[in-house]
């Protein structure tokens, strides 16, 4: 299992998003769980390094992407972006 790296970008959106969506940490420990097992399932940007994780609607958290790289040590994860309606 690799471990879970969250880049200062990354706190930045989720202590934000956190003011309007209770649960979001919860849903956080499941992308968390993910991608920790399997970061290599999910799509890369063309041309990059950068995947991303697009988390369905759940609980009382909107659809949104969640980006990050990885290697075979560590995942972090950069930025969570809520998808408009």
């Amino acid at each position: 299992m690799r471990e879970i790296i969250e880049e200062e970008s990354f706190k930045r959106c989720v202590a934000e998003l956190r003011l309007s969506y209770k649960r979001l940490d919860e849903a956080m420990e499941a992308v968390g769980f993910a991608l920790c097992r399997h970061p290599e399932i999910f799509p890369v940007v063309l041309g990059t390094h950068i995947s991303r994780l697009r988390l369905s609607a759940c609980l009382d958290v909107p659809e949104s992407d969640v980006w990050f790289t990885y290697d075979g040590q560590y995942v972090r994860l950069l930025h969570i972006e809520v998808l408009p309606e």
